[in-house]
């Protein structure tokens, strides 16, 4: 009886372990939304992440570090010359890697939204380091 009880005690111990790893296993790692403010290595951004239902989509500001490893991609379209209506999958796009500071210079000129991958999920981090962001915005 005495052994049974301990091997219940461990099995429901392992249990409650298991759905915490993979509670913790599947926080988002992807964030998106609005690019607010722009400060030394840090970016403000408003959204949400990238894995929220619809019916989730409460918008919250997020402060993501950016370090000397974080690429940041910009993607960069030309409107069509004589105002036509075109849908944005169609516009042609430029994209390359630029630096921190030229994402600072462009949000100066116009709103961006920002798609952002994390270095690890956001879980614990006040302010989570980004591996990757993307940005999109209109030649002039």
């Amino acid at each position: 009886m005495e052994k049974s009880k301990y091997l219940t005690i461990f099995w429901v111990f392992v249990l409650i372990v298991g759905v915490i790893i993979l509670w913790l296993w599947q926080k988002p790692y992807k964030y998106e939304g609005n690019l607010i403010q722009v400060r030394e290595q840090v970016i403000l951004v408003q959204g949400n992440y990238a894995t929220a239902k619809e019916e989730n989509k409460e918008l919250m500001v997020l402060e993501v570090k950016i370090d000397e490893s974080t690429k940041i991609i910009k993607n960069s379209f030309a409107l069509p010359a004589d105002g036509s209506m075109v849908k944005m999958d169609e516009l042609p796009k430029k994209e390359k890697q630029v630096n921190f500071e030229t994402l600072k210079n462009d949000s100066k000129q116009a709103g961006i939204g920002l798609f952002i991958e994390l270095k690890r999920n956001i879980f614990g981090y006040v302010r989570p380091v980004a591996k990757e962001i993307k940005y999109l915005v209109p030649e002039f």
